[in-house]
């Protein structure tokens, strides 16, 4: 990771050679480091969609913006979701009315939830169309990374004995992961105040994935099926970009 932020900031001073400082966001396009902070929801498709149900993400990314207004930077998510569709691993676990049995006789309250992340290395481009200054418009970007999904067991109480063991638990998640492919296009906002820094747009992703597990405790069996999943939805977020404005600009525009 540390390698990644190091090429990005001399690719980025390559193409721009400004330095940092006080610089007026309303008569030009400036360089500046951007940190974004990102929601996002999102509604699966092809083979994710079979496995989860619509998801919710929670993102911190890191770019450069340069005074031709290109964005070069690297984008991490935390993805998570209450909807798990491919649940007849857990038929064994379960009696004759459908419920799972603790340790003490009792009906378990045992959850199966998605979770993953991705991340990705991602480059874009912000148009001077309907912006309010020469930092702000369209923004179109593409990336590249990686996505890891798989089936998380809430059992609070470690009550069902055999998915309480160190472990055990493993041989069930359907933990995939794989290459991922992201597109985005929306608007950015860089105020001239510097007061509002805003973005939101539509998000789609692609991911190439396998299972990783061995094999499936419930089959007996290794699983290289090559997987599609994509994603599809709305980004949002708020910026901090890492510059000073003018200080004709803080006070007295």
């Amino acid at each position: 990771m540390k390698k990644i932020f190091i090429l990005i900031v001399v690719v980025a001073w390559m193409c721009d050679f400004n330095v940092l400082g006080q610089v007026s966001v309303k008569d030009s396009a400036v360089f500046a480091p951007i940190i974004d902070f990102s929601y996002g929801f999102k509604i699966p498709g092809n083979d994710l969609e079979k496995r989860f149900g619509n998801h919710s993400e929670l993102g911190v990314a890191f770019f450069i913006k340069t005074r031709k207004n290109f964005l070069f930077g690297v984008d991490w998510n935390y993805l998570f979701g209450n909807e798990v569709k491919e649940l007849s691993f857990a038929d064994q676990f379960r009696d004759d009315k459908g419920g799972i049995l603790a340790n003490n006789g009792l009906y378990s309250e045992i959850y199966f939830v998605e979770r993953g992340f991705t991340l990705s290395a991602k480059v874009g481009k912000i148009f001077n169309l309907l912006s309010v200054n020469p930092n702000s418009g369209i923004m179109v970007m593409a990336g590249v990374g990686f996505l890891q999904h798989r089936i998380q067991f809430e059992d609070k109480f470690q009550e069902v004995p055999l998915l309480s063991g160190d472990g055990y638990y493993q041989g069930y998640d359907r933990m995939s992961n794989g290459l991922l492919l992201t597109q985005f296009f929306g608007y950015r906002l860089l105020s001239n105040r510097r007061l509002i820094n805003v973005f939101g747009g539509v998000e789609f992703t692609q991911g190439f994935t396998q299972n990783q597990r061995a094999y499936n405790y419930d089959t007996g069996l290794k699983d290289d099926t090559e997987r599609l999943d994509s994603s599809w939805g709305v980004k949002i977020g708020f910026s901090l970009p890492l510059y000073k404005p003018t200080p004709k600009e803080y006070y007295y525009n």
